[in-house]
């Protein structure tokens, strides 16, 4: 009896329909993974999303042209949130599944991630100092700046922090630090905090209620108006769910409001985070996603489509302002950013907090 060879479901990107069936020759792509599949006359990409034996082979099904992704890029969590939306609100997988995805990686070009040059003392801070005169007190600086860091750090951080590429080519040229090319990562901030502000009555039996179990599945309506506090709460619950080493995911309606959300947090939290919005170029897109998807930023704050953003110890989702209109997407795949923020908290088994002076 010949042997039955299992069938991969592949949802190609805009093609109106959920999957297609494609066999694999010698290889098994995973779930969640992306490939090229022949379909018409071209080649086109797609995501496995399951696979089956069937009963009944059917001689005219083609076989998977090549792998892209070794592991997946789709957890099975934002698969499944995917699965979802696309029920729930009567859309093809194959339109829902980009939503998810950031441009670069539902395209043929190169997607690599950016890179930077990073830059690391080779030599003991004071065995540093010695190699250099006292006249040069920029350089000698930048020496104990670097001492301090526990990893190498980015050109970026290092012109942020106050000096120039002047300085660190001159310790390069003394063989004091060395300069290697690296994956970008997210900032770091040692800036002093603010100190957490203190809390209402009110504000104070929110936040005890909300923390009793941060364990489990609890939706939780904050209402106010504007100016009574309501951030604040966020920001303690938020401290509390960092603490435990987990991600936060900040849902709010329009850009215009990230930039004051954004300085708030700032102030409070030396954790990397990462900003989602439709002003991002697609490699800032791209970049935010990978950084939450490895868990290198713990707090993601974004418009209605980072609700899609992979987020594996996901802990706490905010979703300020839930009223708002703009929380839904009306063009497209039609979906509301808050109810599926609702399914994922739920699925999830981890609280939501909404949000509003005026609750829809």
């Amino acid at each position: 009896m010949a042997e039955v060879k299992p069938v991969f479901k592949v949802c190609v990107f805009n093609t109106n329909r959920d999957y297609f069936d494609y066999y694999a020759n010698n290889f098994e792509p995973s779930v969640g993974a992306r490939v090229w599949v022949p379909f018409r006359k071209q080649l086109r990409m797609g995501v496995v999303i399951g696979n089956y034996l069937p009963e009944n082979p059917h001689a005219g099904t083609k076989s998977i042209a090549t792998i892209i992704d070794e592991k997946p890029l789709i957890s099975g969590e934002l698969l499944a949130l995917c699965l979802w939306v696309s029920s729930y609100y009567q859309s093809p997988l194959s339109e829902v599944i980009p939503l998810a995805l950031p441009k670069k990686f539902r395209s043929d070009k190169n997607n690599a991630l950016p890179t930077s040059d990073y830059y690391q003392l080779v030599v003991s801070g004071a065995k540093a100092h010695t190699l250099l005169t006292s006249r040069t007190p920029r350089q000698h600086a930048l020496i104990d700046f670097l001492a301090a860091q526990h990893a190498p750090i980015s050109k970026k951080n290092v012109i942020e922090a106050g000096f120039n590429t002047t300085q660190l080519n001159a310790l390069l040229g003394k063989g004091i630090v060395t300069k290697q090319e690296q994956n970008e990562k997210p900032s770091l901030s040692n800036r002093p905090l603010a100190a957490a502000l203190s809390l209402n009555p009110e504000q104070a039996i929110a936040v005890k209620t909300i923390c009793t179990d941060l364990q489990s599945y609890q939706c939780f309506l904050l209402q106010g108006v504007t100016g009574s506090g309501k951030t604040e709460v966020y920001l303690q619950v938020i401290e509390k769910v960092l603490a435990a080493g987990r991600q936060v995911l900040v849902l709010v309606p329009e850009i215009g409001l990230t930039p004051q959300l954004l300085t708030r947090f700032r102030e409070r939290f030396n954790e990397p985070m990462a900003v989602i919005h439709s002003n991002l170029s697609d490699t800032e897109r791209q970049l935010a996603w990978i950084w939450a998807q490895e868990e290198s930023v713990k707090l993601v704050i974004g418009t209605r489509a980072a609700i899609f953003t992979p987020m594996p110890a996901l802990g706490l989702i905010v979703v300020d302002e839930e009223h708002d209109m703009s929380l839904k997407q009306m063009e497209g795949v039609r979906y509301s950013a808050r109810d599926t923020a609702l399914m994922r908290a739920h699925v999830r088994h981890i609280p939501i907090i909404l949000g509003s002076a005026t609750p829809s």
